[in-house]
Formats: C-alpha cells, sequence, structure tokens
C-alpha cells in the first residue's frame, strides 16, 4: 500500500490459485484500507488484472481509467553494466 496526502494506492494482491474463492482476496484488499481509513485516509486506488475485477466490484469500487503496461525486452539489458547473465524473464543467456 502507498499512502500519498489523503490517497491510498492497494497494489499487488495476488491470491494462490488453490486458494481462491475462499476469501482471502477480499481480506487482503479489506484490511489495509480498513487500517487507511482509521488512520483518517478517504480515497483509495487500486490496479487489478482482470481476474481481480469482480473482487473490487463486490467491494464497491467503479472503474475510473485504463492503464497501459510495457515490459522492456530483454536484450536491452544484455549489455548493461548491472547485467548479471539472466535476462529480465529469468532464462540463462
Amino acid at each position: 500500500m502507498t499512502v500519498t496526502g489523503n490517497v491510498v494506492g492497494l497494489y499487488s494482491v495476488v491470491t494462490r490459485l488453490d486458494f481462491r474463492h475462499r476469501g482471502f482476496g477480499t481480506a487482503l484488499t479489506l484490511w489495509p484500507l480498513m487500517e487507511a481509513a482509521r488512520h483518517g485516509h478517504q480515497i483509495a486506488v487500486l490496479q487489478t488484472a482482470h481476474g481481480g475485477v469482480n473482487i473490487y466490484r463486490r467491494l464497491g469500487f467503479e472503474r475510473f481509467g485504463e492503464i497501459a503496461e510495457y515490459k522492456a525486452p530483454d536484450q536491452l539489458f544484455d549489455n548493461s553494466p548491472y547485467h548479471t547473465g539472466r535476462s529480465i524473464n529469468n532464462k540463462q543467456n
């Protein structure tokens, strides 16, 4: 969770496949939001993959916008002075 002024952002909430549909995703979302509200924060934002949309809708979140994500090509990092022999997707080079 990140906090900026009165706004909290909730990110990277994931439930393992074998633990889904048991309320864990809801609990992992609600607890930090309730704590944020307890500390006076009034606005919450989050990002979700398609699979999490229904959880957030049930909690009252509404779609606000759309964010595009970009991934750099692995070869971009091949000549980096920080290159460790592994590409960004952990394949051995």
